[in-house]
C-alpha cells in the first residue's frame, strides 16, 4: 500500500484491540469475595432488566441479580 491509495484516515490514540480473556479474568478477580456468583459455561436465552434488576434466562434456569457483567468472548454470536 503506499499513501497515494489512502483516501481518507482517522487517527484515535485510546483505541486498541481488548485482551478479552484478561478482561474477563479482571472482572472475576475484582469480584471475588463481594457476594458474587460466576457461572460458567452457560448458554443465555434471554436478558431482562427490569425494576433496577437483570433476569437471566439459561436454559431451564431463571436467575437474577442486581449487577451482571457479560463475558461473552469472541464467539458470542455463533449458535452451539
Amino acid at each position: 500500500m503506499s499513501a497515494e491509495e489512502i483516501l481518507g484516515g482517522m487517527w484515535a490514540d485510546r483505541e486498541g484491540n481488548i485482551d478479552a480473556t484478561g478482561n474477563i479474568q479482571a472482572f472475576a478477580s475484582a469480584a471475588k469475595g463481594k457476594r458474587t456468583e460466576i457461572a460458567q459455561h452457560k448458554r443465555v436465552f434471554e436478558l431482562n432488566q427490569t425494576l433496577g434488576r437483570w433476569e437471566v434466562i439459561a436454559g431451564k434456569d431463571t436467575v437474577s441479580f442486581e449487577y451482571m457483567s457479560p463475558a461473552e468472548g469472541l464467539r458470542a454470536k455463533q449458535e452451539g
